[in-house]
């Protein structure tokens, strides 16, 4: 859009408000598939998870550390044991 012409003023400060804030590089880590801690640790409690997570498409593995990543931090630990019990529950 920059090379374009087409970036508007509004358009480029928010980017920048976003790069001082760090929201702009929040989500690097889902985007690389990086497993977050709480989640390594809910796999251990539930045997099968994380090879049946590695299972999921990438768009859906990153959907869900998105959702983690996103999550209210009081009740993102909650949140990781839930996922593991809905997505694989099932398989026990």
């Amino acid at each position: 859009m920059l090379q374009q012409g087409l970036m508007m003023p509004a358009g480029l400060a928010v980017i920048e408000q976003a790069k001082q804030n760090g929201a702009w590089h929040f989500l690097d880590d889902v985007e690389r598939l990086e497993l977050p801690e709480d989640l390594l640790q809910a796999f251990e409690l539930y045997p099968d998870s994380q090879r049946l997570f590695e299972r999921f498409p990438p768009s859906s593995r990153r959907g869900i550390l998105e959702w983690i990543k996103t999550a209210n931090p009081h009740f993102s630990q909650r949140c990781v044991h839930i996922r593991c019990r809905v997505y694989f529950g099932s398989f026990y």
